[in-house]
């Protein structure tokens, strides 16, 4: 499954994940700000995830996809 995060706002887009990193459920993907520096928005992963790509350039629009999380079900073999 993947998680398909989309920006609330529009604003300044700041990431705090790289594609291929392992982020546990609740951590930080990254922020959007307003043009003076307030944080606007803020984005979390719903579930645990390894992030497939993320929004790279620096401004972003409402509804513009800020990362794709590959959702990892965990398992243990016996």
């Amino acid at each position: 499954k993947t998680d398909y995060i989309e920006a609330q706002q529009t604003g300044v887009w700041f990431p705090r994940i790289e594609p291929g990193m392992f982020v546990k459920k609740g951590g930080l993907i990254g922020t959007v700000k307003d043009f003076f520096g307030n944080v606007i928005g803020e984005y979390r992963a719903s579930e645990d995830c390894r992030i497939m790509y993320n929004h790279y350039g620096l401004s972003i629009n409402k509804g513009d996809n800020v990362a794709a999380c590959g959702i990892v079900k965990h398992s243990v073999l016996l």
